[in-house]
């Protein structure tokens, strides 16, 4: 930016819309809009909130959600490797194929508050299931640890 090149936001338009919360990251997302030249926005409402700011709606462009995408992509590269496959199968013996997969991220800030609590609770339910595994890489933040390992 300060150098004149173009800058493209990643998942820009994604609101809270506190500006304290969650925080620092709202502003930076702002922030980061502000100075944007192109705006790749993961939903239809991330466009939405950009067109409300005032960005060009032709500087804007859906594009998907990052995680989700990069999940579809190597599920379907792990189901066409057979040898990425059996490897998997050896690192992670626990899981199993024919069960459904949750696969949980929470470690956001603004879960700290109650969030992580409420989650845990949702999973513990989900868990008496015999067609669901959850899988869950815990960030190492205490906030987060602590509550996910009780």
């Amino acid at each position: 930016f300060y150098k004149r090149i173009p800058v493209a936001h990643i998942e820009a338009g994604l609101r809270s819309h506190d500006i304290n919360s969650p925080f620092p990251e709202e502003l930076n997302r702002k922030i980061a809009g502000d100075i944007a030249t192109w705006h790749f926005a993961p939903t239809i409402q991330a466009r939405d909130n950009l067109i409300a700011e005032g960005k060009d709606a032709g500087a804007i462009f859906v594009t998907g959600n990052t995680v989700i995408d990069t999940l579809l992509h190597f599920s379907g590269a792990i189901d066409a490797d057979k040898l990425m496959s059996a490897k998997l199968a050896t690192h992670f013996p626990f899981l199993d194929p024919a069960k459904k997969m949750i696969l949980v991220t929470g470690h956001r800030r603004e879960n700290f508050d109650g969030g992580i609590h409420r989650i845990c609770a949702a999973l513990k339910r989900l868990a008496v299931r015999e067609d669901v595994q959850i899988v869950y890489p815990v960030h190492p933040n205490p906030n987060v640890c602590s509550v996910v390992n009780e």
